[in-house]
């Protein structure tokens, strides 16, 4: 039953990623989908000191690509006993600074589920970004960038 809730989720995670990790001050219509209903992943740029909206070239990204890194974080993920016992579900939101190596610099929670959650989240986070990853682009240049991932927990069966 655990590789069966932790398939769902890596499905899951990989459709909600892939529709989510577009600017959303992006001006290519061609990628923006109206009737999506993910929320949209909003990049702060650091410039000058502190973090602003701002349109992205391209997004940080794994180099072996989102379902890679998705596999990477979710591998050795475990859902909370005492979590599982309640019936808890829900979505923790990881605040992550992306340096311009593309490495990860910073994670913290953002939206908490509850300390085991969090915990869980965070670590599969930073598993994710064990992988090496492209840093973010603007004007050709790599920039550091802070943005909110979703790490869904959800039981099924």
């Amino acid at each position: 039953m655990k590789n069966n809730t932790l398939t769902f989720l890596l499905l899951l995670s990989i459709l909600a990623i892939t529709s989510s990790c577009s600017s959303t001050k992006e001006t290519n219509t061609s990628t923006k989908n109206k009737n999506n209903s993910f929320e949209k992943t909003t990049y702060q740029i650091f410039q000058n000191g502190t973090f602003t909206d701002g349109e992205l070239d391209q997004k940080p990204e794994a180099i072996a690509g989102e379902k890679e890194f998705l596999m990477t974080m979710y591998r050795k993920m475990n859902y909370p006993a005492q979590g599982r016992e309640k019936g808890i579900q829900g979505t923790v939101k990881v605040e992550v600074i992306v340096n311009e190596m593309g490495k990860l610099e910073n994670s913290k929670i953002a939206k908490s589920l509850g300390q085991d959650f969090d915990k869980e989240a965070l670590s599969a986070i930073r598993r994710g970004f064990e992988l090496p990853f492209r840093p973010a682009m603007k004007n050709g240049k790599p920039v550091k960038v802070k943005y909110e991932i979703p790490v869904r927990f959800k039981l099924h069966g």
